[in-house]
Formats: C-alpha cells, sequence, structure tokens
C-alpha cells in the first residue's frame, strides 16, 4: 500500500491529463483489490484460527472422556448386582460408540483444517501475485510515460532534421540553377566572341 501511494505521488507520472487520470484510475482499482484481498485474508485468518482453538478443546474433552470410560466399576459383579454390571456394560458401550463417533468426527474435522491451511496458501499466493501485479502495473505507467517522453523528444528532434532537410534541400536547387545559370554565360559569351571575331 505504501508503494501504491509513492507511486500515485510520482511527479514522474502526471505529465498528461488523459495519462494521469487512466494512472490514477489503476492505481485506485489496484489499491482496492489488494485492500479487499488483505481483508478477506485476516477474516479467514481469524476463522482459521478459531476453528484451531475449538478444536484443541474438543480434543481436550475427548482425551479427559476417555479417561472416564477406561474406568469401570470398582469392585466385583457380586458386589454391584448382574443388573447394575449390564447397566454399566450397555452404558460402556454407549460411550465406546460415542467415542468412535466423536473420533470421525475429530478425523473430519482436521480434514476440514487442511482444507482452510491449503486455502490460506493460495489466498497468501494470491497476494504475492498483486503484490507484484501493483509493482508491475507501476513499472509499466511509468515505461509508458517515459516513452511517451522520448517519443515527443524523438518527433521533435526529427522534425528539426526535416526542416534542416528541406533548406539543404533548396540551397543545394539554388546552386545548380546558380551553376547552370554561369555555365550558360560562359558559354553565350563565348559564341558572341567567336560570332564577333568571325
Amino acid at each position: 500500500m505504501s508503494q501504491l501511494s509513492k507511486l500515485r505521488r510520482s511527479p514522474s507520472l502526471w505529465n498528461g491529463n488523459q495519462a494521469q487520470k487512466l494512472s490514477e484510475n489503476v492505481l485506485s482499482s489496484l489499491a482496492r483489490t489488494l485492500q479487499d484481498l488483505s481483508t478477506a485474508f485476516r477474516r479467514s485468518q481469524s476463522d482459521y484460527l478459531n476453528k484451531l482453538k475449538s478444536r484443541d478443546d474438543r480434543i481436550k474433552g475427548y482425551l479427559s472422556m476417555g479417561l472416564q470410560l477406561d474406568e469401570g466399576p470398582v469392585g466385583t459383579m457380586d458386589e454391584f448386582g448382574d443388573n447394575e454390571y449390564q447397566l454399566w456394560e450397555a452404558q460402556r458401550q454407549r460411550r465406546g460408540l460415542l467415542l468412535e463417533e466423536n473420533t470421525n468426527m475429530v478425523t473430519q474435522r482436521e480434514q476440514e483444517i487442511n482444507e482452510i491451511v491449503r486455502s490460506i496458501h493460495e489466498l497468501n499466493e494470491i497476494f504475492r501475485d498483486v503484490a507484484q501485479l501493483v509493482v508491475d502495473q507501476g513499472t509499466i505507467v511509468d515505461r509508458i510515460d517515459y516513452n511517451v517522453e522520448h517519443t515527443q523528444i524523438r518527433v521533435e528532434a526529427g522534425l528539426k532534421q526535416l526542416t534542416e532537410a528541406r533548406k539543404h534541400q533548396s540551397k543545394d536547387r539554388k546552386m545548380w540553377v546558380i551553376f547552370v545559370l554561369a555555365v550558360l554565360v560562359v558559354v553565350f559569351g563565348l559564341l558572341l566572341i567567336v560570332t564577333k571575331l568571325t
């Protein structure tokens, strides 16, 4: 963003009125795009960090629940009775199924988080590309400005050379006419002398 503002304030860009408007429009568009992408990146990064935190909290909850599952009724079957033991066994199986379901859910969440990480990497690449595009656009605008200035200088120099060439050409024609007239004067003078002598 700081490069954009420097580029916008650069005096070499603003020589022509149309070029100035075009350059300002390009720079404004690129700045808006970069700002939107930056906001989206920050939002995605915040969502990702929140998901990581909630995943860690869930894993801690699953681990503490798993430790509780391993603890069975202390004592023998005779102390609890047959019905109580069957009830505890059913609860243990239900908890085992719940733990398996939670494990599958954690695996699925981990895959989703990996997708988010990959998306963040892609977004990071997009930011790099946009930054490079901004730099390239600034360079292109500078080159266009430079080429327009040099084209104007070359056109003016070419016009001067054409004017000088026209002057030289008209001088050469004048000299040629003078030379032809001088030769004719000499020839006619000789003819006049020869006719008087004879």
